[in-house]
């Protein structure tokens, strides 16, 4: 069964920051941009003093870069308060039964980046709007099918970091031994 993102999720558009960044008074509260969406929890964010908290994104908010590469990333209340700018959209589930980490991983599928290329406008630089976003049909699991899911990926996505990882290890030795061997008369 598929339903519409409107159905399991309230969709909205990020803060629109009325001027720069460096215009705001520095605080408490975290400012997420789309570029921060790759490595949000190993990243510097920046923060501003005063905002409605009407535009704060909740523990298990889905955040959708609007623009460009959609890459889709569950927030954490760990990161504390924070709002998303316009270049993200917001997706917040309705349905308990649906996860949050279940959506994101859909969305993260290269089934769900073509279906997000597919909605998306503009010519150079892809865009997603409200209007379509909320139209796309997400294919609905078991609970327990979705928590198989998330942790399949999970699992993947651990692998590939240890084998990058592995990879750079492997590229050191190497160029240490390129080193070695270079500083040899011959």
């Amino acid at each position: 069964m598929k339903r519409n993102l409107k159905e399991i999720c309230e969709v909205r558009s990020g803060y629109t920051m009325r001027q720069g960044i460096d215009q705001y008074e520095p605080g408490e509260i975290k400012v997420i941009h789309a570029r921060h969406l790759a490595d949000i929890n190993n990243t510097t964010l920046p923060s501003i003093d005063k905002l409605s908290s009407d535009h704060y994104i909740t523990d298990g908010d889905i955040l959708l870069s609007a623009k460009g590469s959609f890459a889709a990333i569950v927030f954490s209340k760990s990161i504390g308060k924070a709002i998303a700018t316009s270049s993200i959209m917001i997706l917040r589930p309705k349905d308990k039964s649906i996860s949050s980490e279940y959506i994101a991983t859909y969305l993260n599928s290269s089934t769900g980046q073509s279906n997000l290329q597919q909605i998306s406008s503009g010519a150079y630089i892809k865009t997603l709007t409200k209007s379509e976003l909320e139209n796309l049909e997400i294919p609905i699991l078991s609970p327990h099918a979705q928590e198989v899911l998330v942790k399949l990926s999970k699992n993947i996505t651990d692998q590939k970091n240890i084998n990058n990882k592995k990879y750079e290890v492997h590229q050191k030795l190497l160029n240490s031994i390129i080193n070695e061997v270079n500083k040899e008369k011959i």
